[in-house]
Formats: structure tokens, sequence, C-alpha cells
């Protein structure tokens, strides 16, 4: 969500989550690597560092996600600790745009 704030002349950004979300978080009894458990709540913080723009939305949102992935059977000691790094890294040093290159050989084809 967005909303703009003409008191303090902001505009405050916030995580929204569609009210059909199911959390479908992998779970860690699956068959996977193990870089994968480590990846998947690394991203989702970042993720929500990067769309809330107060640090308190941040730390509402992540107690959000930290309980959805204690129920898919993450290491509360490993998440809590992925959820205060991401806390500590600076808003905007995530946010700048990537400029991606573009491979040429890959966007032509042919019909036949």
């Amino acid at each position: 969500d967005t909303v703009f704030d003409p008191f303090l002349c902001l505009i405050k950004s916030d995580l929204y989550i569609k009210p059909t979300n199911c959390q479908p978080y992998l779970l860690t009894s699956s068959n996977h690597p193990s870089h994968i458990f480590d990846n998947i709540p690394t991203s989702l913080f970042i993720r929500i560092r990067r769309i809330c723009s107060s640090l308190i939305d941040y730390l509402s949102n992540s107690r959000n996600l930290l309980i959805h992935l204690l129920k898919k059977g993450y290491s509360y000691k490993k998440i809590s600790g992925i959820a205060r790094q991401v806390g500590e890294l600076d808003r905007s040093a995530l946010l700048p745009y990537k400029n991606k290159e573009k491979n040429e050989a890959n966007t032509k084809f042919r019909l036949l």
C-alpha cells in the first residue's frame, strides 16, 4: 500500500498481502538442498525491507512472516537472525534499479 501523509509531506509504503494469500512457503521437510531454506527467508525479508518505508512497518511485517515460516518448520534462531540482519540494512541501498543487459540473441527468433 502507498499512503500520502499530508502533515509530514511524505509518501509512505507498506506491504500489502491479499486476503486470499495462503502463505505457500516451502516446507523444511521437502527434499531440497539446504541452501534453499536459507535463501527463501532472506529474499522474503529483503523484499519486505524494500517495500516498507518505515522500520516499524518492516518489524511488524517481518514478525508476521517469521510466524508463518515457523509454522512451515524453519528454525527460529536462523530466521530471526536473518530478519535482524536485513532490518539493519540501509533501505536506500536495496532500492536502486539495476540495469540489465539485453541479449539480442535471445530476443530475435525466426518463425517458419
